[in-house]
């Protein structure tokens, strides 16, 4: 049995959210051979990192501007061994962002491709997921990959 972990970051930990939970589950229960584990943090999701020790670890900004579906999107190149780092892409459109995010998202994005010399499009994305073992691997042996995910800003029409 595989474990996977599902970070979820909120603003305030005080607050559960289980609607994206059980879409989480929902739509992860075809896989039979895991076992997820959800914690929730507050803020960044990141930091949570020393609280799991599983195979598969998911990243979920849990602020309503993701889609919990979208999880499985991110998770399935893992599972299937083709993936050791997957980011999910929001393809930004214009209306969703402001341009002063949208310049530092780029730039971000851009400084990060150069770096580590990766092909990104949307590194700052607040939903992805890895093997817990590619956290020792050097940048150039890590199997990278970036799957389109749905986002949504509250309150803004796109």
């Amino acid at each position: 049995m595989r474990k996977v972990s599902v970070i979820l970051g909120v603003r305030d930990d005080r607050v559960v959210p289980a609607q994206a939970i059980n879409i989480i589950c929902d739509v992860l229960k075809d896989f039979r051979d895991i076992r997820l584990e959800f914690a929730v943090v507050r803020e960044a999701p990141s930091r949570a990192l020393d609280m799991v020790g599983d195979e598969f670890v998911v990243l979920f900004d849990a602020d309503g501007c993701y889609d919990p579906a979208d999880v499985r999107k991110v998770l399935l190149p893992l599972i299937e061994g083709r993936a050791d780092l997957v980011l999910g892409n929001r393809r930004l459109p214009s209306a969703v962002v402001s341009v002063r995010d949208r310049v530092a998202n780029s730039f971000l994005t851009w400084l990060a491709g150069h770096l580590f010399r990766v092909p990104v499009e949307d590194s700052q994305t607040g939903l992805r997921a890895f093997r817990r073992a590619a956290l020792g691997l050097q940048v150039p042996a890590l199997r990278f990959l970036e799957v389109p995910v749905s986002y949504s800003q509250p309150g803004v029409q796109s």
